[in-house]
């Protein structure tokens, strides 16, 4: 079997899994344990052990992460069909789906398609975020500037943080009054 072929089988069941989840309360229902597959146990880091919480809490963050990889507009649809985004915690599919068709002036059957295509961008996109993951590169790594305990006038401490397909800047100023000797 080709490498294409079981990576196709492999985006397919992690479709499926999603598709699953999003019925009823999404992801707020109890007994996730036995709605999630292979794909996303292994792909979130889920263990045996873990609460409803705790996998609901390890799917969203992974969603958040592999979300940033796709549209806006498709990562809201794949939030409300999942019941993650704030505001449209309703306890069936078609009630988040007509709230949003409404919100966005949609009809339903669109919203719905949208759905259906974020949660395969998902699931496309989930090998590279997880291939990223595992990269020693990926780690984060965080750096400091300067002393900070006695920075020189008009300068900064700052501290530099790598993140996976981010990089950014914190400021901190250090407003502290030095001793003249007079």
């Amino acid at each position: 079997m080709s490498t294409a072929v079981v990576s196709s089988e492999t985006e397919q069941a992690l479709v499926d899994e999603l598709v699953r989840l999003r019925h009823g309360w999404g992801l707020l229902r109890n007994g996730l344990r036995g709605r999630i597959g292979p794909e996303l146990t292994r792909r979130c880091g889920i263990a045996d052990a873990d609460s409803d919480r705790e996998i609901r809490v390890k799917i969203a963050a992974w969603l958040r992460d592999v979300g940033q990889e796709l549209p806006p507009e498709s990562t809201v649809a794949a939030r409300v069909a999942l019941a993650l985004a704030k505001g449209y915690e309703h306890p069936q599919l078609g009630e988040r789906i007509r709230v949003l068709a409404e919100a966005k002036r949609l009809s339903s059957r669109t919203i719905r398609r949208r759905m259906d295509h974020a949660l395969r961008l998902i699931a496309q996109a989930a090998p590279r975020n997880v291939a990223k993951m595992q990269e020693p590169s990926a780690l984060p790594v965080v750096r400091l500037e300067g002393d900070p305990r006695t920075p020189p006038d008009d300068q900064a401490v700052v501290l530099r943080v790598a993140v996976p397909r981010d990089h950014f800047e914190l400021l901190i100023i250090f407003d502290v009054e030095v001793p003249t000797r007079g």
